[in-house]
């Protein structure tokens, strides 16, 4: 699947630089359409933590 403009509104941090990246949001929708295993739950557990999702 290729990314569109949508999907990168998140923004984060390497060292002192400021990029952009997928948005939470987006990382949770992609968990969808495959059947999940264990890592997949964990990944959307985390994500839905740290995110207050």
């Amino acid at each position: 699947m290729a990314y569109i403009a949508e999907h990168l509104t998140g923004t984060g941090k390497i060292g002192d630089h400021q990029v952009k990246g997928i948005d939470p949001q987006w990382m949770v929708k992609f968990h969808s359409g495959y059947e999940l295993d264990e890592n997949d739950y964990h990944d959307v557990k985390l994500l839905c933590e740290k995110f207050n999702r």
